[in-house]
């Protein structure tokens, strides 16, 4: 037998563990400790930026008469107050997701139950029932309080479940950032049914916080002397009733009971010794346990026999088989949840859809929808009024009524339209439209030039002077008009003709000169090497004659490349690089100007546009927006690189599909 072996003997593994467990719990406190000692100098920092006894220049400025600060942060957001409402649930704590579960605790039916299964150290002098939670975040936006409390509703057991006074259900908690420690501390104890509210530690906004929920033993008394012995009071076994005074020590009556309730097998020495220290116990009114049962089912009054004692063994496992591992159920957690039972005051940024309401806009804000439109219709005759007082008459942009409009087309395109029969007007409303016209009236009166400046040829501004001269009788002869925007639009179109016809030249004139030198290039030095190689055989020097071969090579396989690259080249699409004469003729490929425009990137027809506008229609907007910016979306892509520090700071926009993207940047790694 080993030194081991025999060591073994006298040592108690279940204390060397409880030893080990004390160790390390000593450690974590320690760790804890340190942690909580580094937030409290961040702290400390902080508190001292506003204490009066350093220097703050401005405290200092606020403090002064004169001297005040001009521009302040206050109007940048809205201040709004959450009332309280009671005990009802903002945040819902899963009871089913606890955090861990030490065989000292049972998570059932939704709710967390003590006193299911043994305690953590049964056997010790100082037991734990315990439970937590997940960590979770008190609050949808990270910084803003949305939550004052949180709340527990507990069922305590009675009678031979009820907690002792001094073992209450004690509520902890611990709040991490990161993974990283940022503080513990205790809320308080539950010691009745009913629902119990706590507040929440400062900051916890912006942390995550998990709760722990404990029952601890008192120190030097065991579990089973604490609950179980209490069980046997007031039963009755063979003839004799336990007293709460039976449970007292521990060799008291309900200790032997619960020895023998315990015992794991059939009977034997121990439990044999076991009902010889019941039966020899004496109880408190003088007389022994063997005393106060009935006569022994031997008959025997001065004693018992082995047969009496197994008698009671039986009698005992059989009449307290309910009892055996039957804990006391103390509490019974059924929900957990953060409530708001205090105000809190919000802040929000005023450019959030959220301060839409507490934003005013002078007068207007006191104002209906129809009130608004008539004074802002008053704006708008006022203005018009001073436009027509200072430039007069027929002053464009100057309407009076808010409706939906269709912008008044250009003269250049009323007279297109009037030509055109399959166009959106006829020749007399087009007319018409020129001759009232009060621009065109006013025009005229200044001159020829003027009008014909205005309407675009000398022509038609000729016919507008003679229909004006002759009081409007007659009609305007509009295929006499000449567009002054095509005639420069054509004029354009041949001078790029021209150039590009020209550059066609230039090029295929250029490929040919390099195609030519390129082959002259690499025969003459083919030639050249044809020639060094006759005057190295003729020299005899053996080096001489291996160099020149092997230049001779190199020569006839650059001439095969080059004469090669051109022939790969000419079949190349589009290839233009070869031309010739034929009889005094230059044979050249025909296109039109729209063929050679194609390939002009960002060309279209009317470029530039010749009113100053897009010769197309803008979209039409869709409830005073671009159709780009009705759904956010196109908006939205502005936020695809956004990274997560930015995001966790950025305020909610009110639109979705931005918000959706911040969340998402938000849980990305920094």
């Amino acid at each position: 037998m080993s030194l081991y072996t025999k060591a073994r003997k006298y040592i108690d593994m279940n204390r060397v563990k409880e030893l080990r467990e004390e160790v390390v719990k000593g450690q974590k406190i320690a760790e804890i400790k340190e942690q909580q000692e580094e937030i409290l100098v961040e702290r400390k920092k902080i508190t001292m930026k506003a204490d009066p006894k350093f220097s703050n220049w401005r405290r200092d400025l606020e403090n002064l008469d004169v001297i005040e600060e001009g521009m302040t942060s206050s109007g940048m957001f809205v201040t709004s107050t959450l009332d309280p409402d009671g005990n009802n649930t903002q945040v819902d704590i899963d009871t089913d997701s606890v955090r861990y579960n030490i065989n000292n605790s049972v998570v059932a039916d939704g709710a967390i139950k003590f006193g299911e299964v043994q305690p953590s150290g049964y056997s010790s002098n100082s037991w734990t029932q315990s439970a937590g939670t997940n960590y979770i975040a008190t609050t949808d936006e990270p910084g803003t309080q949305k939550s004052t409390h949180v709340t527990f509703n507990v069922d305590v057991g009675t009678g031979i479940d009820a907690p002792l006074p001094e073992h209450p259900l004690t509520i902890k908690y611990q709040m991490q950032y990161q993974g990283f420690n940022a503080g513990t501390g205790t809320l308080g104890t539950i010691s009745s049914s009913g629902t119990h509210s706590f507040e929440l530690p400062p900051f916890h906004e912006f942390y995550e916080i998990s709760f722990d929920l404990d029952v601890e033993g008192t120190y030097l008394q065991q579990y089973e002397a604490a609950y179980q012995r209490r069980q046997f009071v007031g039963t009755t076994i063979y003839g004799m009733t336990v007293t709460q005074d039976d449970t007292i020590n521990s060799l008291a009556p309900g200790r032997m009971l619960r020895l023998i309730l315990d015992h794991p097998g059939p009977y034997d020495d121990d439990a044999d010794t076991s009902v010889h220290v019941l039966l020899a116990h004496t109880r408190t009114n003088g007389r022994t346990v063997y005393q106060d049962m009935n006569t022994m089912p031997s008959g025997e009054t001065g004693g018992h026999t082995l047969s009496d004692r197994q008698y009671l063994y039986n009698l005992i496992r059989s009449q307290y088989a309910h009892l055996k591992d039957r804990y006391a159920k103390t509490f019974t957690v059924n929900s957990i949840g953060l409530t708001r039972r205090t105000p809190i005051t919000v802040f929000t940024a005023l450019d959030t859809p959220d301060a839409s309401s507490f934003v005013r806009d002078g007068d207007f804000d006191r104002l209906t929808p129809a009130q608004k439109k008539k004074k802002l219709e008053e704006q708008l005759a006022a203005s018009k009024e001073y436009l027509n007082k200072m430039f007069g008459e027929g002053m464009p942009g100057t309407a009076t009524e808010i409706a939906d409009i269709e912008l008044q087309k250009s003269f250049v395109d009323m007279a297109s339209d009037a030509r055109n029969p399959m166009g959106t007007g006829d020749q007399a409303a087009a007319a018409a439209a020129l001759l009232a016209s009060p621009m065109v009236q006013a025009a005229a009166a200044k001159g020829l030039a003027a009008l014909a400046a205005l309407v675009g040829g000398t022509g038609l501004a000729k016919q507008i002077m003679n229909q004006i001269d002759q009081g409007g009788e007659g009609s305007l002869n509009l295929d006499d008009y000449e567009n002054p925007y095509k005639k420069q639009q054509g004029e354009r179109e041949a001078e790029k003709m021209a150039d590009l016809e020209g550059e066609i030249e230039r090029k295929e004139a250029g490929q040919s000169q390099r195609e030519t030198q390129e082959k002259g290039e690499a025969e003459q030095k083919r030639k050249d090497a044809e020639k060094e190689v006759k005057e190295a055989e003729a020299s005899g020097n053996e080096d001489r004659i291996d160099r020149a071969y092997r230049n001779y090579q190199n020569a006839v396989k650059n001439k095969q490349r080059v004469n090669n690259k051109w022939k790969n080249q000419k079949k190349l699409p589009g290839y233009k690089g070869e031309s010739f004469n034929t009889k005094g003729e230059v044979i050249k490929e025909k296109k039109s100007f729209k063929d050679l425009t194609k390939k002009i990137p960002g060309y279209y027809d009317g470029k530039p546009s010749p009113l100053g506008f897009p010769v197309e229609e803008p979209p039409k907007m869709k409830n005073g927006y671009h159709p780009d910016l009705v759904n956010g979306k196109k908006v939205a892509q502005r936020f695809n690189r956004l990274d997560p520090i930015s995001a966790r700071a950025m305020p909610k926009t009110g639109n979705p599909h931005i918000d959706k993207k911040v969340r998402a940047a938000a849980k990305k790694p920094k």
